[in-house]
């Protein structure tokens, strides 16, 4: 009798672990009351909300793993736009149309679960399929109203992103330097940077919207969780295919950045840089001279024209008229078309170029025809 009685206990209880979810679900999908603005709503003595509560609380543990899981992989901000008046469902079936969640009923419900459905704001979001459920409930109850958009320029050092993010009241300027130059971060893109270095070229120019209220950490965050989506596992292996690892790319890249001005320019401009790093000829590019000098009071800007005395002058290891190789590092943030460019060099036995003034550059092969070529443009 009494094995008879454990035997049926069990039966029970595994009864019930089966009959409980089942019940959280039917319950949850059936429920359709509309969402109340905090948990605190639900009054403590109301069984019945009580158990719908806890009930909804179970169904979500079900789905948690979906709830943790991104839309998709495309890490591309999407525009999405909360209308004035709009309810939790219409929100959640628009977030599914548009390929940012993967289940409207079970965004509608975390929603409700979480108490949040008044704090859902009208607004125009950028959105990203790469961010979980959770992280899109958040987003939305921040409204661009409450966002700062800011614009990260190609080409630009870390003391000119520090200053502009700075002045459009994200932070301070020194608090941003000190993690920029200092910072730790774990993302795979910074496995190649050398110990001690700075950011210098892994800050992803792009145009982003940030809460005023981030810290400097959060800010610099975002901006290398940028480049390390954006340097894609194909141009990873590129990378590896051309003999370079990641922080050499970002360094040509950053010259690249700094040096053509015309978008088809770029792939030769990389090729040329291939080609004398082969033949190790030093690469004697004037932006890396420029970055050593840093700003300059008497021109006031942080890329001073400089004249050939001070290229073969300045003392510096990013000084690439004085030393063959690479510099250290990147010498300013290179965008994706730069990054693009270093990993699809054109092939080219081009070893020597020339500014023509007009933004766009005459190449040469030999040393006395880019002694020509410079009589010929830079008088």
């Amino acid at each position: 009798m009494q094995k008879r009685l454990i035997r049926l206990g069990l039966y029970v209880v595994a009864l019930l672990i089966v009959i409980i979810p089942l019940v959280a679900v039917y319950v949850v999908l059936r429920s359709r009351e509309p969402i109340p603005s905090s948990p605190a709503s639900i009054p403590a003595t109301d069984k019945g909300d009580g158990l719908t509560r806890t009930l909804l609380g179970t169904y979500l543990g079900i789905r948690d793993s979906d709830i943790h899981r991104p839309a998709g992989t495309d890490p591309t901000p999407v525009r999405f736009v909360v209308q004035p008046g709009e309810t939790a469902d219409v929100i959640a079936r628009n977030l599914q149309a548009a390929g940012l969640i993967t289940d409207a009923e079970l965004f509608r419900q975390l929603v409700k679960y979480q108490g949040v459905g008044e704090n859902l704001q009208a607004g125009e979001y950028q959105l990203r399929a790469t961010m979980t459920m959770e992280e899109v409930v958040a987003a939305l109850q921040r409204s661009r109203k409450q966002e700062t958009t800011v614009t990260v320029r190609e080409g630009w050092r870390l003391e000119q992103i520090a200053q502009v993010l700075s002045q459009d009241g994200l932070s301070t300027y020194d608090d941003l330097m000190k993690v920029m130059t200092g910072g730790r971060f774990g993302y795979s893109v910074l496995g190649d940077r050398p110990a001690g270095a700075s950011l210098e070229g892994y800050l992803y120019p792009d145009t982003y919207q940030m809460d005023p209220a981030w810290s400097a950490d959060q800010i610099v965050d975002l901006l290398v969780g940028t480049m390390d989506r954006r340097f894609t596992p194909t141009m990873r292996q590129q990378a590896a295919a051309r003999g370079l690892n990641l922080h050499q790319v970002l360094t040509l890249a950053s010259m690249v950045e700094r040096e053509a001005m015309i978008a088809s320019e770029r792939p030769l401009i990389a090729g040329v840089f291939v080609n004398r790093l082969a033949k190790n000829m030093p690469l004697q590019v004037d932006a890396t001279v420029q970055y050593a000098l840093g700003y300059d009071k008497t021109q006031q800007r942080w890329w001073p024209t400089i004249t050939l005395d001070q290229a073969n002058s300045i003392e510096s290891p990013y000084n690439t008229y004085l030393y063959r190789g690479l510099p250290p590092g990147p010498i300013a943030s290179p965008g994706l078309a730069s990054i693009q460019a270093v990993l699809q060099a054109t092939k080219t036995d081009y070893l020597y170029y020339v500014a023509k003034g007009d933004g766009s550059h005459v190449f040469a092969k030999t040393f006395e025809e880019h002694l020509d070529n410079i009589k010929k443009y830079q008088k």
